[in-house]
């Protein structure tokens, strides 16, 4: 790798009671809230910044969202117990070993735990705040937003759409032998539990609405249309797909426009390690949107390694779209055409142990951060073959945390402030600690890059605030 370093220079630490359990667990939405996903549930830092302000400290206040205990797949129209009692012992072993088919005959309480955590977009600041989305192992998901200052809870998506599903299913099956009732409950079960989702762009035409991608169990996307009001929101289900890559691990769809038509490109990665790649298109004036029917391979290869919700991110450059895939320990990068078709790829080895933080910086530079706590910069270009060409460089950290495990990092939206996760790792975690997860807030620009920023934007102060906030505190540490 190549040897020249940016550096991270770490600023303050914030400390918390829960183990942040899960890769790529931190998310900063664009009004300024990072949500960090913990066992006990989603550990929220909002930024307040004031000018007035003396201490070199970020301000910082700090709530809790506890997971709904909702699960899905508890209800599937069929008795499991009955079943049970005629299951042969290989079919038994199967039920009693995926706590996706009959999550409550275990020995105890199955509490579902954080999965992933997300934002909205917004593009209006002054009276609607962005919407946190909550997905948990058991496939529920859940839509939050702050008001006055608590976390009210506005709709169960997977309410939604297990209640779409029980309208289908037949209340009056023909006999059925067991393999087939078996066969039945994984069918229902597994179409019922959500497993990744992932937010498009806001549209405001006639009302204010954002497109929710939605992937299951068994492979269906759903297209979900969000309408947003300062104190609620509506949810429309308005189009689904039925995709042959069975378990979806994690969604991205950037929105682009190919011969004047404005559409998304929804990457799907699954659990055996394919890609595909779904073309939706806006209807009824932008006012809708579709799956229009083409598809492609974005990548093959069934490498049995899973992206995690988080793990799949993308970028528009220069007539294309990166798409940064963490794999592992690997990096994929795959340049793609506006219409969906894939250009080239490339493969960046970090020989650590497993990425867990992926996030441009830039269209054409992202951040990568390692189970170590190493962190890279990747800068992605093409060459004249439209072959994909890479510069890794290694950002020099001042942190050591040898006993922890960095589970991610989220980037401030100027890209002033970067804050990386850290939590004990297994071998302390039955130690009697009072904090076993640290958030670290690190700068990611020094005084003169942050000052020729300043003197250059021409937008509202509200979009560079982490800049004018960095500066405050160098300030503030030199008088």
């Amino acid at each position: 790798m190549n040897t020249k370093r940016m550096k991270l220079q770490d600023i303050q630490v914030s400390k918390c009671t829960s183990h942040v359990h899960v890769p790529f667990a931190a998310s900063w939405s664009q009004d300024n809230v990072i949500a960090m996903a913990t066992d006990m549930g989603v550990y929220l830092m909002e930024m307040t910044p004031s000018p007035f302000n003396k201490s070199p400290n970020l301000d910082i206040r700090r709530y809790v969202v506890f997971p709904s205990d909702t699960n899905p797949t508890f209800d599937s129209g069929i008795d499991v117990n009955d079943l049970m009692r005629v299951l042969s012992e290989e079919e038994l072993y199967q039920v009693v070993q995926d706590v996706t088919l009959a999550p409550h005959i275990k020995g105890s309480r199955y509490s579902p735990s954080v999965k992933h955590a997300g934002w909205s977009p917004i593009r209006i600041t002054h009276n609607l705040r962005s919407l946190l989305t909550v997905l948990t192992d058991s496939g529920g998901l859940d839509i939050y937003s702050l008001s006055c200052s608590k976390w009210k809870h506005l709709i169960s998506v997977s309410n939604q759409w297990h209640k779409i599903c029980k309208s289908e299913w037949d209340k009056n099956p023909k006999k059925l032998n067991q393999s087939e009732l078996l066969k039945l409950l994984k069918e229902r079960t597994y179409k019922v539990k959500i497993t990744a989702f992932a937010w498009g762009e806001v549209h405001h035409e006639n009302v204010i609405w954002c497109p929710l991608f939605v992937g299951t169990m068994d492979g269906m996307i759903l297209m979900w249309k969000i309408s947003q009001q300062p104190t609620n929101i509506t949810i429309d289900l308005i189009s689904l797909v039925a995709s042959d890559l069975g378990h979806i691990t994690a969604l991205n769809c950037p929105l682009v426009s190919h011969d004047g038509q404005a559409q998304y490109l929804l990457f799907c990665a699954a659990l055996d390690g394919r890609i595909q790649t779904h073309v939706v298109g806006l209807t009824d004036k932008n006012e809708s949107a579709a799956f229009v029917g083409q598809s492609y391979v974005t990548w093959s290869e069934q490498d049995k390694i899973e992206v995690p919700g988080g793990g799949l991110i993308s970028s528009i450059c220069q007539n294309r779209v990166i798409l940064a895939v963490a794999k592992g320990p690997n990096l994929l990068l795959v340049m793609n055409s506006f219409q969906g078709s894939v250009v080239s790829n490339y493969v960046v080895n970090t020989n650590d142990l497993c990425i867990t933080g992926v996030s441009f910086t830039s269209p054409d530079s992202l951040l990568i951060s390692t189970t170590e706590g190493s962190v890279y910069n990747v800068a992605v270009r093409l060459d004249y073959n439209e072959f994909i060409q890479t510069d890794v460089t290694v950002v020099e950290t001042s942190f050591q945390y040898e006993n922890y495990r960095c589970n991610g990092f989220a980037l401030s939206n100027s890209k002033a402030f970067i804050c990386m996760l850290f939590s004990v790792q297994g071998n302390y975690d039955h130690l009697q600690l009072r904090e076993y997860s640290q958030a670290v807030w690190c700068s990611f620009k020094d005084m003169d890059e942050a000052m020729n920023l300043i003197s250059s934007h021409l937008g509202s102060l509200y979009d560079i605030w982490d800049i004018l906030e960095l500066l405050r505190m160098k300030t503030s540490f030199l008088l």
